[in-house]
């Protein structure tokens, strides 16, 4: 459990490192700053289970600056969230979940035992 929760948080900043630094010099420092901010936390909050918290920082991020790089990590995080938090609702965002771990586990490399 542990390890997915500092897999989504790996995951948020390398996804968050990448996008800032494409579009960083076109923005004013303080946009750029407090988006990755809410980005940020947000992430923090789904590796420690608090999903609806991590839900309203990312929405408040998407919908706020739209024009952000992060914007598109961050959907794909609350969809993330969805998954993960499971029950009746979310039925079948784990389920499409489970399908795209198994299709990546088909594409790993196959180790050899030696």
């Amino acid at each position: 459990m542990k390890a997915t929760a500092l897999l989504t948080l790996i995951l948020a900043l390398n996804l968050s490192s990448l996008a800032l630094r494409s579009d960083l010099t076109a923005k004013p420092a303080t946009k750029a700053k407090r988006d990755q901010e809410l980005f940020l936390a947000g992430a923090k909050a789904f590796s420690e289970r608090r999903f609806d918290e991590g839900r309203i920082l990312l929405n408040t991020m998407i919908n706020t600056y739209t024009e952000s790089p992060l914007r598109e990590q961050a959907q794909l995080l609350v969809f993330y969230s969805y998954a993960k938090q499971g029950g009746p609702k979310n039925e079948k965002a784990a389920m499409l979940l489970s399908d795209i771990e198994e299709q990546m586990k088909a594409y790993e490399p196959k180790r050899s035992l030696q």
